[in-house]
C-alpha cells in the first residue's frame, strides 16, 4: 500500500499522513492521527526512508536533483556538495531534470531502486511553491529559494529571498537612491517576491519613488531607457541574467554604470568582479547551505528542521552615491577653451617646420576639464566661465550640460570668440601650449559678483591663476564669506599675491610652479612649508611619476603615483584636482583623497586629450558609502 492509498482510506490529504508519519502532527486532531495510525498498521505500510535504513545505510550514495546549473546559485550548490561527498566518501548521483515534474519523479523512483541513502532536491526558481510531489520525504532534504514549499518536507533549506530584497534595497537606500527598479526574468512564478519589493521599496524610506517592475522575457531595454529619461537611478536585478542585460542596455544607450544607471544583483557569480565596473551582488554561504543540505539529508551531525541563510552585500563598483542627493556642490570658476591637440615627433626649433600625425580638436581648459570629470566622478558642479557665441562655445556648453555640469554661472559673449589653446603633444606625453584667451578675459571680478549665489550652500570651489589678480582676490573673499573651501591651481608663468594665500584652502602646484612660488634653494618640503606659513591650510605638490607630497602645520606625508604608461599629460592636473575635490566634498580624509587623485591622473594619462576618456567613481579605489 501507498501514501496515497492510506490517505484515500483514511478520507485526508496525503499531506496528513505525511504529518502523521513525520511526527509534525501537532496541528493534527487526535481523531485523525488514530484513524491514520490504524490504518498503517492495519496495512503493515513502511516507509521508503525505513527500508533504507534497513537495507542501504552502507551504500553511502548521495542523490541531487536540479533543473539545471545554468545559474550561478546552482553551479556553486552542485560544486560544494561534490566536494563534502567527496571528503565523507559518498559518491553524489546528479539528476538535471530542466524543471521537469515528470523528470524529478522519475529522478526519485530511479534513486530509490539505486538503494541511495538520501536525496537533495532543488526546485526551479518559479516552481518553488510546486514542491517535489512524492509518497514520503523523510528522506529527501529540499533547498528551497525564497518561498516555503506547499508539501512538509522532512529537511529543508530556506535561502530567504525576501530579506535579500531588503538588504539589497537599503544599501541602495543608503547610497541615496531613491527611484529603483526591479528586474525579474518573467511575471509568472515570481508574485511573492514582486510584492515584497514593492512592500520593501516604502518601509525603508518615505521618499521613495516606484520605478516599476520590469520582466527579462519582454526584453525590457526600451522600458528602462525610458525609465532612466524619468529619473531611474537603480535597478535591483534577481539574476545575473537581468544584470548582464541592464549592462547591455546601459552600453547600448551610452549610459554609464554607476554614473546614470546603479546596478545590484541578488545573484552572486565569479563574473561579477570582471564586469566593467565589478558588479555589486547579494552573495550566499554557498559551503554552510551545501553542509546544512547534506547532514539533513543523512541524518547526522545534529542538522535537523528547517535552516534559513541569509545573503551579504559584496560592495562593488555598480552602486556609487546618488547624485541628486548628495548635500555638497562643487562650484568651478576657470576659462573655459576648445582644444586643438596634435601629436609631433620631436620639440619645435626656430624656423624648423614640425609636422603633426595627428589633430584631435576637443572641449578643454582647465576650468572645464575639472567641472566635468568632477560631474562625471558623481559630484554636483556648478561651471562659472564664459565662452563666445559661436560654434565653439556652443560645442563646449553641449558638453557640459551632457555630463550633468549645472551651466547657470556659463554665459555667451558675442563680441570675444570661444578661448582656444593649441596642444603639441611629445612622444614622451609632455606637451608644448599656447593660449588665446578669447572670452576667458570676460571673467573679471563684475561677471564672478554676477554668480555670487551660486557659492551658497557649496562646499569646495577650484580654480586657478589664469584670471586677473583682482578676480582671483574676489573670489577668495566670496569664497570666505560663504564658507566655501577654496582649492587653487597656480600658473607657472603667473605668481600669486601673498594677500591671497591665507584665504586657500588647498593650494595644488606642480614642482615646476612651486619652484616659480618660492625661488631659490630648498627641498620640495622645505618650500611647501613656507607656503603654509604664508597662511595656505594645505600645500599638495604634484611630481609626475613621483606621485605627490602633502605639507600642512602638522605633517609632511608622500604619496605614491599610480603605475601608468604615459600617452598624454596633458589633463593629469585637472583629473588629479577634480578627483581630490570629489572625494573630499564626500567626506574623506585627505590622505584618501589623494589616494583617489593619484588614481585618477594615472587613469587620465593613458589616453590622448583631456576629457575623450574620463576616469570612473569606481576606479578610484574607496566605496563612497560604507555599511
Amino acid at each position: 500500500m501507498t501514501i496515497h492509498e492510506i490517505a484515500q482510506k483514511a478520507g485526508v490529504s496525503i499531506s496528513t499522513v505525511s504529518k502523521v508519519l513525520n511526527k509534525k502532527d501537532d496541528n493534527i486532531s487526535d481523531q485523525t492521527r488514530q484513524k491514520v495510525m490504524q490504518i498503517i498498521e492495519e496495512e503493515n505500510f513502511v516507509p521508503y526512508a525505513k527500508i533504507r535504513d534497513r537495507f542501504s545505510m552502507q551504500n553511502k550514495l548521495l542523490g541531487l536533483i536540479m533543473p539545471d546549473i545554468l545559474s550561478p546559485f546552482a553551479a556553486s550548490l552542485l560544486m560544494e556538495l561534490e566536494a563534502l561527498c567527496r571528503s565523507q566518501d559518498y559518491v553524489l548521483l546528479t539528476t538535471f531534470t530542466g524543471a521537469s515534474p515528470q523528470d524529478e519523479k522519475k529522478a526519485v523512483s530511479a534513486y530509490q531502486r539505486q538503494q541511495v541513502d538520501s536525496v537533495i532536491y532543488l526546485p526551479p526558481a518559479k516552481l518553488q511553491a510546486e514542491a517535489l510531489q512524492v509518497e514520503d520525504t523523510s528522506s529527501l532534504c529540499m533547498v528551497v529559494s525564497g518561498e516555503r514549499a506547499i508539501q512538509p518536507f522532512g529537511h529543508k533549506v530556506v535561502i530567504d529571498k525576501a530579506e535579500g530584497i531588503r538588504l539589497c534595497l537599503q544599501y541602495l537606500v543608503d547610497c541615496g537612491y531613491r527611484k529603483i527598479g526591479f528586474l525579474l526574468p518573467e511575471p509568472e512564478g515570481f508574485e511573492q517576491l514582486q510584492q515584497c519589493f514593492l512592500e520593501q521599496l516604502y518601509l525603508l524610506a518615505s521618499n521613495m519613488e516606484e520605478a516599476g517592475v520590469f520582466y527579462l522575457c519582454q526584453q525590457p531595454s526600451e522600458q528602462l531607457f525610458a525609465q532612466c529619461e524619468m529619473g531611474l537611478e537603480a535597478l535591483l536585478c534577481y539574476d545575473m541574467a537581468g544584470a548582464m542585460a541592464a549592462y547591455q542596455t546601459a552600453n547600448d544607450r551610452q549610459l554609464l554604470v554607476p554614473h546614470d544607471l546603479a546596478v545590484i544583483c541578488m545573484e552572486e557569480s565569479p563574473m561579477a568582479q570582471s564586469m566593467s565596473p565589478p558588479l555589486t551582488t547579494l552573495a550566499y554561504p554557498m559551503q554552510a547551505i551545501a553542509q546544512s543540505a547534506f547532514y539533513q539529508a543523512i541524518g547526522e551531525n545534529g542538522f535537523k528542521g528547517e535552516q534559513v541563510f541569509n545573503g551579504s552585500i559584496q560592495i562593488r563598483q555598480s552602486v556609487g552615491r546618488s547624485k541628486r542627493h548628495i548635500t555638497g556642490r562643487i562650484v568651478v570658476v576657470g576659462w573655459i577653451n576648445m582644444d586643438i591637440s596634435t601629436r609631433i615627433a620631436h620639440r619645435p626649433q626656430i624656423n624648423k617646420p614640425v609636422s603633426a600625425n595627428q589633430l584631435m580638436i576637443t572641449p578643454g581648459g582647465k576650468g572645464c576639464n575639472q567641472a566635468i570629470i568632477a560631474s562625471h566622478l558623481g559630484a554636483l558642479v556648478s561651471m562659472v566661465g564664459v565662452v563666445g557665441d559661436d560654434l565653439y562655445g556652443k560645442r563646449i556648453y553641449a558638453k557640459m550640460r551632457k555630463h550633468d555640469v549645472i551651466t547657470e554661472g556659463v554665459s555667451f559673449n558675442g563680441a570675444i570668440p570661444t578661448g582656444t589653446a593649441y596642444i603639441n603633444v611629445l612622444p614622451d606625453g609632455s606637451s608644448l601650449i599656447v593660449g588665446h584667451a578669447g572670452a576667458n578675459i570676460a571673467l573679471d571680478k563684475a561677471y564672478i559678483s554676477q554668480k555670487e549665489a551660486l557659492f551658497e550652500g557649496a562646499g569646495y570651489c577650484l580654480s586657478q591663476n589664469e584670471m586677473e589678480d583682482e578676480a582671483l582676490m574676489y573670489l577668495a573673499n566670496i569664497c570666505h564669506a560663504h564658507q566655501v573651501k577654496l582649492l587653487l591651481k597656480p600658473n607657472a608663468e603667473k605668481p600669486l599675491p601673498d594677500d591671497l594665500l591665507k584665504d586657500v584652502y588647498m593650494l595644488v602646484p606642480s614642482e615646476k610652479e612651486l619652484n616659480m612660488l618660492v625661488p631659490g634653494k630648498g627641498t620640495v618640503a622645505q618650500k611647501a612649508r613656507e607656503l603654509v606659513n604664508k597662511g595656505v591650510t594645505h600645500v599638495i605638490v604634484t611630481l609626475g611619476s613621483q606621485g605627490c607630497m602633502w605639507v600642512c602645520q602638522k605633517s609632511t606625508q608622500a604619496f605614491a603615483a599610480s603605475e601608468a604608461q604615459c600617452v598624454d599629460a596633458t589633463g593629469a592636473s585637472d583629473a588629479f584636482i577634480a578627483a581630490l575635490a570629489v572625494m573630499l566634498n564626500e567626506g574623506s580624509s585627505i590622505p584618501v583623497s589623494l589616494e583617489a587623485a593619484n588614481q585618477a591622473a594615472g587613469f587620465s594619462i593613458r589616453w590622448e586629450g583631456s576629457q575623450n576618456t574620463l576616469p570612473e567613481r569606481w576606479m578610484l579605489g574607496a566605496s563612497p558609502v560604507t555599511i
